[in-house]
């Protein structure tokens, strides 16, 4: 992972102040289901699957942070986030708070069911080109697009070979309508990866 870096406290002071409108109620990512690449190879580790879980832990500064996702390498190619929350939301917003490298979020998919059959699949109902973006921490605010359903499981397509740096992702905020929340956080399914 990269070694730390600084930002100015103006710089960190405006990363905190963007956020996705309120109106709507918010969930966090609770589960990492699968993860096509970490740093960080064991559930608890630094740099792991599971430090992109819950509420933002780092610090709001534009720093290489162990409490963060980061790729097995700095060039990993599209890598996969499966994520799921305690609940269903239908997200009107994604915030995606990175603490180094540029905004690499390039799609997020929607798990769904089909109706009749019962069969699995993904819809993609975020899609974004790579564009320069300055290094600084950001609170990423992605709007989705309008045929987002209720959902439990989402999937994260990262380039890391958008940015010669690497990339890391904190914490994952799914903002909109939510549609009923379990007593208790989903278990997490075994790894494909």
């Amino acid at each position: 992972p990269p070694a730390a870096a600084t930002t100015t406290a103006a710089a960190a002071a405006a990363a905190t102040t963007t956020a996705a409108p309120e109106p709507y109620a918010c969930v966090y990512a609770c589960v990492a289901d699968r993860c096509s690449s970490a740093y960080g190879s064991s559930p608890g580790s630094s740099w792991s699957c599971a430090q992109l879980l819950g509420a933002p832990d780092c610090d709001a500064r534009y720093y290489s942070c162990n409490k963060a996702w980061t790729p097995a390498s700095a060039q990993a190619g599209i890598v996969e986030l499966e994520v799921r929350v305690n609940g269903y939301v239908r997200p009107d917003y994604v915030v995606s708070y990175e603490t180094f490298g540029t905004s690499a979020i390039i799609g997020i998919d929607q798990q769904r069911r089909n109706a009749t059959t019962g069969a699995v699949y993904w819809e993609e109902i975020y899609s974004h080109t790579f564009v320069s973006a300055p290094r600084e921490y950001r609170a990423n605010v992605l709007r989705m697009r309008a045929n987002a359903v209720p959902s439990q499981t989402f999937r994260l397509r990262v380039d890391t070979d958008s940015d010669v740096s690497w990339n890391e992702i904190d914490a994952v905020r799914f903002v909109g309508d939510v549609l009923g929340v379990l007593p208790n956080p989903p278990s997490p399914a075994p790894s494909a990866a």
